[in-house]
């Protein structure tokens, strides 16, 4: 079901149909680590409600068109396109279960959680959340998969979204999971992975400069790779 678990709130069954997009449309907006800063000067300056399973937005379209980049207003629901390292990869709530995939167990039922940083050696804190749900993930992606190439730059694409059950690090609290930000690329849509080594030697706006996860790894482009 797209809203998720049955019985819970409505806040938490808008939340989860935006977490269950996949049908946002555009052309990527290209955004960096300051972008996602901004939004969340955006949400915080309006005092828009987030923290928690119960403390969640109560009006998702105020988090629409908050911020510019370029000529383009972008919030929750804009496709966007971020590149970056990463730094950690897993799949999260495996024994518990989450709301978004109704509250099932294992890795096949639960999102892969992406922590994505500026450089190789980001503090946890300072990086950014990207998910891959469980629905449409094609079999290449995997956290294995995912810190195979580590040092090597990703572009990542999908829909920018607010997660409201979660708080930023501040100062020296962490949060936990230790995130910059509460706002997301999830659902991720694409994944390419640099094709050489250095981030000077790669244009996020040239596509043939990447190649898509699952081709990288069924080419077993990995050893002997160019530098």
């Amino acid at each position: 079901d797209i809203e998720g678990d049955p019985s819970g709130s409505t806040d938490n069954h808008n939340q989860n149909r935006m977490k269950n997009n996949f049908c946002a449309t555009g052309k990527p907006v290209l955004i960096s680590y300051s972008t996602i800063d901004s939004l969340q000067k955006a949400i915080d300056q309006k005092k828009i409600r987030y923290g928690s399973g119960s403390s969640l937005p109560p009006d998702r379209s105020q988090l629409q068109n908050l911020v510019s980049v370029g000529a383009r207003k972008i919030g929750e629901g804009s496709v966007v396109r971020i590149v970056a390292f990463i730094i950690k990869a897993h799949y999260s709530d495996v024994d518990t279960g989450e709301s978004v995939n109704c509250m099932l167990h294992g890795d096949a039922d639960n999102d892969i959680h992406i922590m994505l940083g500026w450089d190789v050696g980001a503090d946890e804190c300072q990086t950014v959340t990207a998910e891959m749900p469980p629905h449409f993930r094609p079999v290449a992606w995997t956290p294995d998969n995912l810190t195979s190439f580590n040092g090597r730059l990703v572009r990542i694409t999908g829909q920018l979204f607010l997660d409201g059950s979660h708080v930023p690090c501040r100062g020296t609290k962490q949060a936990n999971p230790r995130r910059r930000s509460v706002w997301e690329i999830h659902p991720v849509y694409a994944i390419d992975v640099a094709k050489v080594r250095g981030s000077l030697h790669v244009s996020p706006s040239n596509n043939k400069d990447w190649m898509p996860l699952e081709e990288f790894i069924a080419q077993n482009a990995i050893p002997g790779e160019p530098e």
